[in-house]
């Protein structure tokens, strides 16, 4: 009989042994949600539901969720800072000459709270996702510049090799015209070097500049 019943008793053990796992791991993960991610504010909150009222997600990604048509966001508050996005949100077109997103007349007050939303996003741990491109920062691959360069916009307006905007100047050979130096700095600070200058300041780490001005390099 002893014989008859050891293949249910495993089976209930094991089943208990798995449940308990189960359990344990459920409350773990929610607990480490809870730890990564940062304070909702009901600016947060407002900004959420901007995103869910304009279908931002029919063209953008974060966290891993939406369309691959435009950037994706998931860090792009770290990368441009909120007065940049809060600007370009209320008339992207000022902002970035050239650039395909319409222009959906937020107010200020609207372009705030959806700058704060896109804060919060880029505060969540996500273990390193989105993953930075290829290559960046190697200076010997001109290809982590061009990924650079295409990401931050610069595409929208100026056209390199034949592709691109046009409302900015033609860059295909701007290395043999100015100096590694000038180019660092005019990419951080237009206006600093031309105060007429309508490009705005860029938000790129030290790395990213250095593979912009290396790509514009190898165009040469």
């Amino acid at each position: 009989m002893s014989n008859e019943k050891w293949p249910r008793n495993l089976f209930i053990v094991v089943t208990v042994i798995c449940v308990a796992v189960f359990l344990f791991l459920t409350v773990d993960t929610l607990k480490q949600v809870q730890a990564r991610s940062p304070e909702l504010t009901e600016k947060v909150v407002a900004g959420k539901r901007l995103w869910q009222k304009n279908n931002c997600i029919n063209c953008h990604t974060i966290l891993g969720n939406g369309a691959y048509f435009a950037p994706d966001l998931t860090k792009v508050a770290q990368k441009r800072g909120e007065k940049w996005l809060v600007e370009f949100l209320k008339d992207p077109v000022a902002v970035m000459p050239g650039t395909v997103m319409k222009n959906i007349a937020m107010s200020e007050q609207e372009a705030d709270e959806m700058a704060a939303f896109l804060e919060w996003v880029s505060k969540v741990d996500t273990n390193g996702w989105p993953p930075e491109p290829l290559g960046l920062g190697d200076s010997e691959d001109s290809s982590s510049g061009e990924s650079v360069f295409q990401q931050a916009g610069c595409v929208s307006c100026h056209t390199t090799n034949g592709d691109g905007g046009t409302f900015g100047p033609d860059l295909s050979n701007v290395a043999s015209e100015r100096n590694n130096s000038w180019l660092k700095k005019y990419i951080s600070n237009p206006k600093q070097i031309n105060e007429q200058a309508k490009m705005p300041d860029s938000s790129l780490s030290g790395e990213e500049l250095d593979a912009v001005v290396d790509y514009l390099n190898n165009l040469k």
